[in-house]
């Protein structure tokens, strides 16, 4: 960290660089912006290989010429992890009753309100990887971003229900699902690179932090979590379901992925999938329609709080493809949805400035 030198004396005379560095698959994205007398005199983009999620040796170099360059470098990240969520407590008493050993988290007190948590090896072997540049000075939840970004946005939550939040990108999602102005709950999933995916809702914490949990301490949202069975357990599954279908049998897609929130659920219009689109992305789109419909299945079950229904659906697209999941959410699970486009290493930018000024 580098403390101390945001003072407002030293704004005129200091260039003060920020590098938001965002994974995306097999790719390290940075969104470099430079300030000035609290201006912003410079902002550059860069990709760099990232094997393995591990950032390349020029990804590096980059940095640290950047760094002589300017007066001093914040560098930043998300924690593109599954070990990670929020509640709706502050309180420790509350993370114990959901089965979650603080011992082993790092959290963020929100207003006194709700926590958003994360998994300390996690950050750990992020930091390691920085360790040849003196190491990463933010590294930020995913559902911090979220709600960063949706405060910077002004997108106003409707108290009449529940509102909930994609973030659309490459490799990743992540569902952030507010009431009453409070995070509740939120789950991942993360897209490997054959388009299968790992997932893992707040409420799913089993084997998280290894020991952390004994093998008797599920809670019964991670019961009800583990009792919701996907439709799709692996990619193969989905290769054979995708091959079967045809046009005449469209309507077993829906019926497929159709969730399940009442007895008599809806009946929903089919998907309209144009013709180019490829048979991955497909796939991948269907890997995260699952993934949202037993998402909102924990969310409505949970025996912690009054679920609210949720009407409505704001979509962070930091890559395109997101019309898609939209499309899902009017036509299958009849929740309205609207798309706002982000720019995930910019917004990471915005949140170590913001850091540093405190």
């Amino acid at each position: 960290m580098k403390g101390g030198i945001f003072q407002a004396a030293l704004y005129p005379l200091l260039r003060i660089a920020f590098a938001g560095v965002s994974l995306n698959g097999k790719k390290a994205n940075l969104t470099i912006r430079v300030y000035q007398n609290k201006r912003l005199i410079k902002e550059e983009k860069r990709e760099f290989e990232a094997p393995n999620g591990v950032p390349s040796a020029m990804m590096f170099e980059y940095l640290q010429k950047l760094e002589k360059r300017n007066a001093c470098l914040y560098i930043a990240t998300i924690l593109a992890s599954i070990n990670q969520g929020a509640l709706p407590s502050c309180d420790s008493d509350f993370f114990h009753k959901m089965r979650i050993d603080t011992d082993n988290i790092l959290t963020v007190n929100i207003d006194n309100r709700w926590s958003i948590y994360a998994s300390v090896f996690d950050v750990e072997e992020i930091q390691k990887k920085y360790i040849s540049i003196d190491g990463i000075d933010y590294i930020f939840p995913t559902e911090a971003l979220i709600d960063f970004a949706r405060r910077r946005m002004h997108i106003s939550i409707d108290r009449r229900g529940a509102f909930a939040f994609l973030l659309y990108g490459k490799a990743s999602a992540t569902l952030a699902i507010y009431q009453d102005d409070l995070l509740v709950y939120s789950s991942h999933i993360i897209f490997d690179d054959d388009d299968s995916a790992e997932t893992r809702s707040q409420n799913d914490i089993s084997d998280i932090f290894d020991d952390a949990l004994a093998s008797d301490a599920i809670g019964d949202e991670a019961a009800q979590a583990d009792a919701i069975s996907d439709d799709f357990n692996t990619i193969e599954d989905l290769d054979a379901y995708m091959d079967s279908m045809t046009s005449s049998d469209s309507s077993d897609l829906n019926n497929a992925i159709l969730p399940q929130i009442d007895e008599n659920p809806l009946s929903a219009p089919e998907l309209d999938f144009n013709e180019d689109i490829q048979q991955s992305n497909i796939r991948r789109d269907m890997l995260l329609f699952n993934f949202l419909k037993n998402s909102f299945n924990v969310f409505y079950k949970n025996e912690n709080y009054d679920s609210d229904f949720i009407n409505h659906t704001a979509i962070l697209e930091a890559s395109e493809g997101a019309k898609s999941a939209a499309e899902f959410l009017r036509k299958e699970l009849c929740i309205d949805a609207t798309i706002y486009p982000i720019d995930v290493g910019a917004t990471i930018c915005d949140m170590a400035y913001e850091e540093a000024k405190s």
